[in-house]
């Protein structure tokens, strides 16, 4: 081995001094490129790691909130009420709260403020109800036979059934606003996305043509 080093320094002392000034600059030039590299990777994982951390910050209060449909059976009554079922499970109030069952395209409801819960909170959407009952009332003759050949169709098991199936199998788009102003939406299938905007600035997203007022529901 060291017979291998000694024929090297001849070697390297054998060359012009300009040659051996030139491959010192490159071997100077490869590590400090090796240097800058290191440098790049390491501020390129800093700065993902800052983002994720970013991230997950800006989704602690949004990741909290979710609601989704529920319709109830008044076997009484004969008939169905639809319901949203709403979690804040954060400390802080959500605001404009929308909810759009995706059946009823041309409605949506705002609830102005959604206070934090402990548990589940029920809020009844009647409009939901009684546009549901429409749907049924629109049903062809056969489609509704086929659910009850009765043809008691707004009320009963068979309304019940039908309410059920159009409402829950599409389920709610859920917007809202988090405490730090910035606008969620929770998808029919549960992700969470800010929404999208177009160049002109608009959502995407389409809102509802009519909107009903919700209110917050008091304890008893």
């Amino acid at each position: 081995m060291g017979s291998v080093w000694g024929d090297f320094l001849s070697w390297l002392s054998s060359l012009n001094p300009s040659w051996v000034s030139a491959i010192a600059s490159c071997l100077t030039v490869l590590v400090s490129l090796a240097a800058f590299c290191t440098a790049v990777w390491a501020a390129r994982a800093a700065w993902k790691q800052l983002e994720h951390l970013k991230e997950q910050k800006e989704l602690e209060q949004a990741s909290k909130i979710s609601g989704w449909l529920a319709v109830e059976s008044d076997h009484e009554a004969g008939t169905f009420q639809v319901n949203l079922r709403f979690v804040n499970a954060s400390r802080l109030p959500v605001h404009q709260v929308l909810v759009q069952p995706v059946a009823l395209e041309a409605d949506e409801a705002m609830l102005e403020l959604a206070e934090p819960t402990e548990k589940i909170v029920t809020i009844p959407l009647d409009f939901a109800t009684q546009r549901a009952k429409e749907l049924i009332a629109r049903e062809t003759e056969k489609s509704l036979r086929e659910l009850d050949p009765e043809e008691h169709f707004l009320a009963g098991p068979a309304a019940y059934a039908f309410a059920r199936a159009v409402l829950l199998k599409q389920g709610t788009v859920l917007w809202f606003r988090d405490s730090q102003n910035r606008t969620w939406i929770r998808r029919a299938n549960g992700t969470l996305e800010p929404p999208k905007l177009d160049r002109k600035g608009n959502y995407v997203d389409g809102r509802a043509l009519i909107r009903h007022p919700l209110e917050w529901p008091v304890e008893s």
